[in-house]
């Protein structure tokens, strides 16, 4: 009977996070967390997106251990509303810098807007040059875990190749011709 206790607790914690996908998927609020607060990043219309310090709840390690590079990117958004960024021809998941808010864009609906740390604004179709790290770890979580934001979000969206992360908003900016 002493795992009655543990698998209670981990059917609860994945309902939690499967309602907090659906959530996201339905556009409605995201169920609060463990604490009673909206998990991280989860606007009240439902659109989820992820930032680098995502990766520190629960921790991600041995995830973008490799050397930022400088990339050209390109503001995307798949059909089922996650935003994207298409790099060298590849759409990946973003994981933005920390303090980052990600809408959908009033007047152009279907579409969004990145509003950076430093007030800096990307539209869906706009190009960026970024220093950036792709992941070199799949998959997100551990199978012995209940699925966090980041798993969850990865998998939700279902983006084929590896996502990348955008440590540092001050490298972010229109690319020079």
């Amino acid at each position: 009977m002493r795992s009655t206790p543990k698998v209670t607790l981990t059917v609860g914690a994945l309902l939690v996070g499967v309602a907090w996908a659906l959530a996201a998927c339905s556009g409605g609020d995201a169920p609060a967390g463990p604490s009673g607060t909206p998990p991280g990043n989860q606007p009240s219309d439902g659109t989820g997106h992820l930032e680098v310090s995502d990766l520190e709840d629960p921790p991600q390690p041995g995830h973008f251990t490799a050397e930022p590079t400088t990339v050209v990117a390109r503001l995307g958004v798949t059909p089922g509303g996650c935003v994207t960024v298409e790099v060298d021809g590849v759409e990946r998941l973003p994981f933005w810098p920390s303090g980052t808010q990600v809408e959908e864009d009033p007047d152009d609906l279907g579409s969004y807007v990145v509003t950076l740390p430093d007030g800096t604004s990307l539209r869906t179709g706009d190009s960026f040059e970024a220093a950036a790290v792709v992941d070199d770890a799949l998959p997100f979580g551990e199978e012995s875990q209940p699925p966090g934001k980041v798993a969850t979000l990865v998998d939700f969206c279902a983006v084929d190749a590896a996502p990348v992360a955008f440590f540092d908003a001050t490298t972010i900016h229109p690319p020079v011709d």
